[in-house]
């Protein structure tokens, strides 16, 4: 198929379906297509498409957008979407064929000289732009703010939105931008300062905290948190703490509430635990090795954190797959309260949080993995202190599934979603219930 969905959201009655979609220049080789007019010659577009599912049993299309350059990620508040996308610039005499741009309903929308930032520095032709869908009515574009240079990672809150992205001026740094939330849309706050993903950014009572790896001229790494403020139109570095895993890099962050979690690894894998509470002077608490690395890390109620990674020699070859539950009661001696190596299960190199389901509620925990001999599985356990993890299912899963499948619940019944069929299971007794086939 040349269109490709990457991403759905759910909000109230509306489904917004987020495609990757050939650039125009392709478009226009292949019949029988709508004219979606001039996209980015570069790569791809986004098409979003937004659904009215107030009658599950009948999905009604209620508007479509298209998006120039390709897709980044997205996040809903209520009826509004924000999409992040991001195309190279390139010359153009007609300025309109150099914009981004969003196009539903034969309208065409642009940003503004005001909706477009250029930093000082900006040294790379790439326009990151992020447009504000909203899906409530027939749904409509009401915003595009577009940011002039490269940027990786987007992080989220209710009042702000930050951009984050690498610059290079004798080293790479990492630029911040800061967007407030309007009514409608988004407006420029603030500019300042490699993040990892978006858990390396986090805002907390207006103070953002920001978890980075800082390379020197000889290549040589360290670990650092730095807590940020707006000071008029400029992000300034409030405090810091520097110095985490000499010559390592971060592989994993979680910030919750005044704690903050950072994983570094090159041989052992430290967990660092921070106190945030004063953010002019954040302070280590505790530095716990273990062999291997947590990848992805998750609150698992109080005093716990859930670890997903692999495991790794003491020397740091990384071996296999690895679950770890840390039991964080005393922040100044975080300790290992179980863990289970998985060596029948491939390491994961890019673990991606929506792979998995974590329910301390429940005391569920789901995932996908790969089999060293080529096959895929997905893997069920609950969790007990005493007990540690539990194996209660190990599904193989379509061939070509991949990591793709995914895990969730209703009522007592467990599915799981693979792009060819769905399997359900029984949590009251972990029965394997007839899979059906998708069309």
């Amino acid at each position: 198929s040349f269109f490709r969905c990457t991403e759905f959201l759910l909000g109230g009655n509306r489904l917004t379906l987020l495609l990757t979609v050939p650039a125009q220049w392709y478009l226009s080789l292949l019949p029988d297509l709508p004219d979606y007019g001039y996209y980015s010659i570069l790569g791809h577009s986004t098409l979003a498409m937004v659904y009215d599912v107030a009658d599950p049993t009948a999905p009604a299309l209620v508007n479509e957008f298209l998006l120039s350059g390709s897709y980044g990620t997205a996040r809903q508040i209520g009826g509004q979407v924000f999409v992040m996308t991001g195309e190279r610039a390139v010359r153009s005499e007609n300025v309109y064929e150099l914009l981004p741009s969003c196009r539903a309903g034969g309208k065409m929308l642009y940003p503004s000289g005001g909706d477009i930032c250029i930093a000082a520095d900006a040294a790379t032709p790439y326009f990151t732009s992020v447009s504000v869908l909203d899906t409530s009515g027939r749904a409509r574009c009401t915003d595009i703010k577009t940011f002039l240079g490269f940027s990786s990672q987007l992080y989220m809150n209710a009042e702000s939105l930050y951009l984050s992205g690498a610059r290079y001026d004798g080293g790479a740094k990492t630029q911040l931008v800061r967007f407030s939330r309007t009514g409608d849309g988004l407006e420029f706050a603030a500019e300042g300062c490699s993040l990892l993903n978006q858990f390396s950014m986090d805002d907390y009572d207006g103070v953002l905290r920001v978890a980075v790896t800082e390379t020197d001229r000889n290549g040589e790494s360290t670990n650092s948190l730095y807590t940020l403020r707006q000071e008029g139109g400029a992000l300034v570095v409030a405090g810091a703490l520097t110095g985490m895993g000499i010559t390592e890099r971060i592989y994993g962050v979680r910030f919750f509430g005044e704690t903050g979690y950072i994983v570094t690894f090159r041989q052992t894998d430290p967990l660092y635990t921070l106190d945030l509470s004063d953010p002019e002077r954040p302070r280590l608490c505790s530095e716990l090795k273990i062999t291997g690395y947590s990848a992805y890390l998750h609150v698992y109620g109080a005093g716990r954190l859930f670890g997903f990674g692999n495991e790794a020699t003491q020397d740091g070859s990384v071996q296999s797959l690895k679950l770890t539950m840390f039991d964080t009661a005393d922040p100044s001696a975080v300790r290992t309260e179980n863990a289970l190596v998985l060596d029948e299960l491939a390491p994961v190199w890019q673990a991606s949080h929506k792979m998995l389901l974590v329910d301390p509620a429940r005391k569920l925990i789901g995932f996908p993995a790969s089999e060293w001999n080529g096959g895929n599985v997905y893997m069920l356990y609950t969790y007990d202190e005493t007990t540690g993890f539990s194996e209660r299912a190990r599904i193989a899963l379509p061939p070509d599934t991949g990591l793709s499948a995914r895990g969730l619940y209703i009522g007592d019944c467990y599915y799981i979603v693979s792009p060819t069929e769905i399997t359900p299971l029984s949590l009251t007794d972990f029965r394997l219930l007839e899979p059906f086939a998708l069309s």
